[in-house]
């Protein structure tokens, strides 16, 4: 009897040690502290926001203290970038984004003020604190993929925006919205088929819902539970391409396609894209005002405080894998979308001419290269090396304009 008292003893004194190991882990490590908070609880990546809608959180573990992807903030700076999860660096580390890779490259200090879900339109609003950092040069960019939906949503928020949108055609997108909004057509493709549940308590608390609540022990073996369940369930954005095959249900594919032509593979997302991208919809192209009239408003308070600028043109990962594709009529709505980015794109590329604001289209160069620059699962982001050379052609493109100000094409000199 003695014996297993003993034992029981020792079992215990082993568990209170490691609860203080890792209460003491806690306080001194963010990432110990996160691994051991409940999935639900932990920060949210952004938070609202009344001019922007939602800002960048400074307590996100990525983030400095102004809630961008920054490894700190700076007073001052070369370079600020502006613009949505492309800029941000999404799906990629920090350091392999194309804004920090462009500073490594080019040896400027550079501040990325980027943030998933914005637009020009969120642009135009930060000027004032891109400004504060005495910049010499700022860089917006514009993604075709769904900056037109986010820029007329934008315009739905806020009466200066909307003021961007020709009155006939804010009136037609009012009509519209008022039979059916948009947004019930986006479609949420990454969402998950089994929603995430959190862990229910009961009205009267008991002594389990305290450990659940308190004990480190309880955090770990949870998040190690989270981790298998995770890493075992087939995921659309899987890192192998066979297992995001894999996690395509019936409901995901009806917006999305396999495409394997060997050394370029992925899963295209065209019907997904598509509403987001209808030129015909006239709130589509109500959105389309509002880039063309915040990017031409940022131009002119660039040009009134001697600050270069330049629009980089970033485009969705169908229109890059196009031309590899032998018969694009399997992959649904991908000709169709492909067709309507193009339009837009030539849109705005030609408006930006006529105001002589520099732009660069990032397009052929992601396309030209021999490497796949998009992750080979259902992500829509570049990778590394799609970031790498999207930062490569920026800094020469940047080069160009600070040695002659006066070339404005889409070409790099």
């Amino acid at each position: 009897m003695k014996s297993i008292l003993g034992r029981i003893a020792v079992l215990l004194v082993c568990l209170l040690a490691i609860e203080a190991a890792l209460f003491a882990a806690r306080q001194v490590s963010f990432r110990v502290d996160r691994a051991l908070t409940a999935p639900w609880e932990q920060t949210p990546p952004k938070i609202p926001d009344a001019l922007l809608g939602t800002r960048g959180n400074p307590f996100f573990h990525e983030h400095d203290e102004r809630g961008y992807r920054n490894d700190r903030v700076l007073e001052r700076a070369d370079v600020v970038t502006l613009g949505d999860s492309h800029t941000y660096g999404s799906s990629v580390p920090p350091d392999a984004a194309w804004p920090m890779q462009y500073a490594e490259q080019s040896g400027r200090t550079v501040y990325n003020m980027a943030m998933r879900g914005y637009a020009p339109a969120q642009s135009l609003a930060q000027l004032d604190e891109a400004f504060a950092l005495e910049p010499q040069q700022i860089f917006v960019s514009v993604y075709f993929g769904n900056d037109f939906f986010d820029s007329f949503l934008a315009a739905r928020r806020r009466k200066e925006i909307a003021a961007l949108v020709p009155p006939e055609l804010l009136a037609e997108t009012q009509a519209l919205e008022a039979e059916r909004p948009i947004a019930h057509d986006i479609v949420e493709l990454f969402r998950p088929d089994r929603a995430a549940q959190g862990e229910a308590t009961s009205n009267t608390p008991g002594w389990k819902d305290w450990i659940k609540a308190h004990s480190n022990l309880y955090g770990l073996a949870r998040g190690i539970r989270y981790a298998l369940e995770n890493r075992n369930e087939p995921s659309l954005l899987a890192p192998k391409f066979e297992d995001a095959v894999k996690a395509l249900s019936p409901a995901k594919q009806q917006h999305t396609s396999v495409f394997d032509g060997g050394d370029w593979r992925t899963i295209l997302t065209a019907p997904y894209r598509s509403r987001a991208l209808e030129r015909g919809d006239p709130r589509i192209q109500a959105g389309l005002a509002v880039i063309r009239g915040s990017l031409a408003a940022i131009a002119q308070r660039c040009e009134e405080r001697g600050v270069g600028f330049l629009v980089v043109l970033l485009p969705t990962k169908e229109s890059v894998f196009l031309p590899r594709i032998a018969d694009p009529a399997l992959h649904p709505k991908l000709l169709e979308v492909t067709r309507d980015e193009t339009a837009l794109r030539e849109n705005l590329m030609k408006f930006l001419e006529e105001r002589s604001i520099a732009q660069l289209d990032m397009l052929p160069a992601l396309r030209e290269s021999d490497a796949q620059t998009y992750f080979e699962n259902g992500n829509g982001h570049p990778n590394p090396l799609g970031h790498r050379i999207i930062a490569s052609h920026v800094a020469r493109r940047a080069s160009a304009l600070t040695q002659a100000p006066h070339l404005a094409d889409g070409t790099d000199h």
